[in-house]
């Protein structure tokens, strides 16, 4: 009488196939930052530096996508400047302005104040900043 092999090596072509596929998706690098140039609104106050890009994907009603800025410290003088020129009270912060910058976007991850944004973005040159007045409308 001829015994037939166990089902697990009659899959295992099959088997292999899966389990290869999965560990290629696994292995996959993570994609590294995404460089260029940008445009959009910054604001800074408490526990709060977040870029809003002037095109942006939205997923729905009433949300914003904002990255948290770094920069270098002539990014954040510039705008401290451009607050106090505004009369608005540079202690409270979170006066909009438009930027336009070279930087770089990070792939997806937690960063920011307690994890809360997605992405950041890292200034590396400054090309623009000015009062917001529609640049983005355009």
């Amino acid at each position: 009488m001829k015994t037939s092999p166990p089902l697990l090596f009659s899959f295992s072509p099959l088997l292999f196939l899966i389990l290869a596929a999965i560990a290629c998706q696994t292995l996959s690098p993570t994609p590294g930052p995404t460089t260029g140039e940008f445009e959009g609104t910054y604001s800074s106050g408490f526990e709060v530096s977040a870029f809003v890009p002037c095109e942006g994907v939205s997923p729905g009603p009433g949300y914003v996508p904002a990255y948290w800025l770094s920069g270098p410290p002539e990014f954040y003088k510039e705008y401290a400047a451009l607050v106090q020129s505004s009369g608005h009270d540079p202690v409270t912060g979170y006066l909009s302005v438009y930027v336009r910058f070279k930087g770089e976007l990070s792939p997806s991850g937690t960063y920011g104040h307690l994890g809360a944004y997605e992405h950041e973005i890292t200034v590396t040159e400054l090309l623009e900043m000015t009062l917001v007045d529609g640049q983005c409308e355009k």
